[in-house]
């Protein structure tokens, strides 16, 4: 390669009619130029000589090649001497022939490095490098030449003490050859080449001997021995034309030690080489078109062993006759020995294949038998009527018809490396595709996963063009969907109805899904027409409507915890309790969004999930690689609707902007707890949100705006439990009408949340039921990252002279504990229902437990009845049972009659510690009550 580069500069240099110039001077600097040209970093540290006449001679010593890329020398040889005859007639060029080339002490240095660069390449783009090459052959008269091999006939070759380096640094291997003496010489016609050293410190040594009178029809023996392994070749290199040259001949090629063969020849061995005999025994005939094998036998230890008889030419006239034989015991490994790649989706099982070749215009391979132990079989037939060309040409026409049996499809699916549930039915799958002009019609595809799934396809598809054209129609359909989802493991509880999903597509790329059809009832059932657009990035365009989506069942909503939500507020609760909310540090993935361009048109009815009311949603889905538009929003949730548009940047930093529109949404259809209590709400109002973050949890804290909701109507029942209070302190006082509370129809709400960094404070907070019955105020936090509210509501009575009962709302937002303010029910309960009010008022047991009863009737929402208060009041005027004396007391004398003097069980609460020396009689325990239950109610509430 560097003489023909050398030689390239020295004819053009000859061109200019510079004979005796180049004759007699040191032609270093053309030398150079000729390499530069051939993009060869050639150095020359000696002088070069060139005569031009009788014969072409060219000597050069110390010769230095630069890498290729990067830094370092290639190769370097102390002599080149290179001699060629010159042709007859006008244009002696034409009838050149290289005589001798001889070179002494040649070294070269391969290199490939980790990052995949080679010292010895180009660094230019594939399809330049391969242009550039076509263009030189065709403008290059010596190219040309050295095509025809023209200028190899009565060669002399002597390579003296050749030494050279390859290292691989991406697959490990090191081949280092060192003393290599390659000898060629000519008597006659015939030459004979030599070849003797060391490969990897093993001797290998061989002999080539070719006549090389017609080079369109060459005979050759080669023998090459060496590391354990003997190649031996005994026919005749021959021209086909335009298609090149080939090989017809006797081949025998055999090792003992497959592994250590290739170990000592490339220095690491591929992990699946088996360390086996291996061979390869055969007439040959390897032709661009032909491939004959008679009495053909390989082996490859128990990877493969091989045999047949067969005659295939895929030119002008095609045909194919005989047998082959093919059978491994390691599928997997045999494809990874021959690929130089893990193929984890092919088992590594034993197999077998036998196919017998018949046919004169096209080939036919009948009886196709392929089996993978305990896992498949393949049978069939396929006929080829190969276009004029190669074996690389034009795809040929065909006909084929194909029938695949799995008797266990779980097994053939876990052979593969696939995890997870599959079922252990058998797969039967039947094939025909005819193939005409570069059209593939599959007139039948039917795939039956015994009684649980059937998919049928049938269309063509076209080649020939950058993208395929397509037109397909494609059905999966089964009988039972339980059965069908328990054998891939999909979920439990499916209902046992038949299911299908159908699509059609069509085109060149864009490509249409026209009619995508998913029906699984009682899950999905949707309706959709989209287009799809391959490229960067993928362009995805059209409209879905959904009729059914059950999202509960599909598992894409959690269950509500009916539970939590209808459990008071504690004492133990007075502290704010975080929810394990949705929301996740987990990074966002938005890759996929930045490779995917969308514009959706989404309809969805029947909706179902249990924690969230959604009954129909519409919304159109625009996404760019930078950003994500929901625009035209539309959700119909328990009745009411949000309405607005939200906005997605994920280029960068995950920006998000929300602005939403509420009309007459439920509240209490959104949280469960407040449902479960009576409350009804439907509110109005607006979104406006902002935030920033990589996941939800960062987008949550990052969170900023203002949310405004109002409400004119609607049901507060807390406010008939919290008058109930009221009712008892009008009771005890004697009065005989209730106040009225209300009936908690709600006539004004108003509800502003303005967030800061992901913690929204409750102002305004008020509300107002029919008829000012009860106002309420309310004052607290939303916070959001932890998903916990913090939510005091304090309601007035129009009726009480201001009386106050605080409601706390408090814990996970999704499920908060409501109640009274545990504070006040245990000041109040201590107070009345304890031992200390029966010894002031004189309660025995019976009727404290009496007052406690209709006090827990009220805390529990019971409210007030006659019949408790009745009971209650019953207790206190019963008569008390008087004391015996153990001796009669004395008469009181007549003139002065003492006062009476209570017990210290009926002392009024205010007296005093003075006797009473009033002429009137002691007061009743009914009167007692009456002058001391004011103060001591209005006591209790005082605190």
């Amino acid at each position: 390669g560097l003489g023909v580069g050398v030689m390239v500069g020295l004819l053009g240099a000859a061109a200019f009619g510079a004979l005796h110039y180049i004759q007699n001077n040191d032609m270093r600097g053309w030398a150079s130029w000729g390499a530069a040209r051939a993009g060869v970093p050639v150095t020359f540290n000696g002088p070069v000589e060139v005569k031009l006449w009788p014969l072409l001679t060219v000597k050069t010593q110390g010769v230095t090649v630069g890498a290729m890329q990067g830094e370092g020398t290639l190769a370097t040889l102390d002599a080149l001497a290179m001699q060629a005859a010159w042709g007859d007639g006008l244009r002696p060029w034409e009838g050149l022939q290289l005589r001798a080339v001889e070179a002494k002490n040649p070294s070269v240095t391969l290199v490939r490095q980790s990052n995949g660069m080679a010292n010895w390449e180009v660094a230019a783009a594939p399809t330049a490098a391969s242009s550039t090459a076509a263009a030189t052959t065709e403008a290059n008269p010596l190219a040309q030449l050295t095509a025809t091999g023209g200028m190899l006939a009565s060669l002399r070759l002597a390579i003296q003490n050749l030494n050279l380096s390859y290292t691989d640094a991406t697959s490990g291997q090191q081949v280092v050859v060192a003393g290599m003496n390659i000898g060629a010489r000519t008597e006659g016609s015939v030459a004979t080449t030599t070849l003797r050293g060391t490969l990897n410190q093993q001797p290998v040594n061989g002999e080539l001997v070719a006549d090389v009178a017609d080079l369109k029809d060459v005979p050759l023996k080669a023998r090459l021995e060496g590391a354990g392994a003997a190649l031996n070749l005994n026919g005749r290199v021959t021209a086909q034309a335009a298609n090149g040259y080939g090989f017809a001949g006797l081949v025998n090629a055999r090792s003992g030690n497959l592994k250590q063969t290739l170990t000592s020849l490339l220095g690491k061995a591929p992990a699946q080489a088996p360390a086996s005999q291996a061979s390869l025994t055969g007439d040959v005939v390897l032709l661009p078109a032909t491939l004959t094998l008679r009495n053909f036998s390989a082996r490859l230890g128990d990877l493969l062993q091989a045999r047949g008889d067969i005659d295939v030419a895929m030119g002008a006239q095609p045909r194919g006759n005989g047998t082959l034989t093919l059978q491994g015991a390691n599928l997997r490994a045999l494809a990874e020995l021959g690929l130089g790649a893990a193929q984890p989706m092919l088992p590594a099982r034993a197999f077998t294949l036998q196919a017998k070749l018949d046919g004169e215009d096209r080939i036919v391979v009948r009886d196709v038998q392929f089996g993978i132990e305990n896992l498949l079989k393949l049978e069939g037939q396929l006929s080829l009527m190969p276009k004029p060309g190669t074996l690389a040409g034009t795809l040929p026409d065909l006909d084929t018809k194909l029938t695949l049996n799995v008797p266990n499809f779980a097994t053939l699916m876990r052979a593969i490396g696939q995890q997870g549930a599959m079922p252990s039915q058998p797969l039967v799958a039947n094939v025909t595709v005819q193939g005409r002009q570069g059209i593939y019609t599959l007139q039948t595809m039917q795939a039956a996963l015994a009684d649980l799934a059937t998919l049928a396809m049938t269309g063509t598809v076209g080649t020939g063009t950058a993208r395929p054209t397509i037109a397909l129609d494609a059905t999966l359909e089964g009988a039972n969907m339980a059965a069908a989802g328990a054998g891939f493991g999909v979920m439990e509880g499916l209902p046992t109805s038949g299911f299908s999903l159908r699509s059609k597509v069509r085109g060149s790329g864009p490509y249409e899904l026209e009619g995508l059809t998913v029906n699984l009832p009682g899950l999905v059932q949707l309706l959709a027409n989209l287009t799809v657009t391959p490229g960067t990035p993928t362009n995805l365009q059209g409209d879905i409507k959904v009729s059914q989506l059950n999202a509960t069942r599909l598992g894409l909503c959690a269950e509500a915890n009916a539970a939590a939500a209808s459990t008071p507020v504690t004492t133990a609760q007075r502290g704010v309790a975080a929810g394990a909310g949705p929301l996740s540090n987990t990074p966002l993935n938005l890759a996929s969004l930045r490779e995917l361009a969308l514009n959706l048109a989404v309809q969805a009815q029947g909706l179902t999930c249990a924690n969230v009311p959604l009954k129909a949603a519409q919304f159109k889905v625009k996404n760019t690689p930078s950003q994500l538009n929901l625009e035209d929003i539309d959700l119909d949730l328990a009745g009411g609707r949000i309405a607005g548009t939200l906005q997605l940047s994920h280029a960068g930093t995950p920006q998000l902007n929300t602005k939403l529109s509420v009309n007459a949404l439920a509240l209490q259809a959104l949280v469960p707890a407040l449902a479960a209590r009576g409350v009804v709400l439907p509110i109005d109002g607006t979104i406006d949100l902002t935030s920033q973050g990589i996941s939800t949890l960062e987008l949550a804290q990052n969170l900023n705006g203002l949310v405004m909701l109002a409400a004119t109507e609607g049901t507060i029942p807390y406010g008939a439990m919290l008058g109930n209070m009221v009712a008892l302190e009008r009771v005890l006082q004697g009065q005989a009408q209730l106040p009225s509370n209300g009936d908690g129809r709600l006539e004004q709400l108003n509800l502003g949340l303005r967030f800061n960094q992901g913690l929204g404070q409750f102002a305004p907070f008020t509300a107002r039921t029919a008829g000012g019955a009860m106002t309420l105020e309310g004052t607290g936090t939303l916070d959001l990252p932890n998903w916990a509210i913090d939510l005091t509501l304090t309601p007035k009575f129009g009726t009480s002279g201001g009386l106050a009962v605080p409601v706390l709302v408090r814990g996970p937002l999704t499920a908060p504990a409501i109640g009274a303010d545990p504070a006040f029910t245990e000041r109040l309960t201590r107070r009345l229902a304890t031992e200390g009010i029966k010894s002031l008022l004189g309660l025995d047991k019976e009727g404290a437990q009496g007052l406690g009863g209709v006090v827990g009737d009220v805390l529990g929402g019971k409210g007030i009845t006659q019949e408790g208060v009745g009971a209650l009041l019953n207790q206190f005027v019963k008569p008390k049972p008087e004391a015996k004396p153990a001796t009669p007391a004395p008469a009181a004398p007549a003139t002065a009659p003492a006062a009476a003097q209570p017990t210290p069980e009926s002392l009024p609460v205010n007296s005093s510690a003075e006797p009473n020396t009033s002429p009137q009689s002691a007061p009743t325990l009914e009167q007692t009550l009456e002058q001391n239950l004011p103060s001591l109610i209005e006591g209790v509430l005082g605190q």
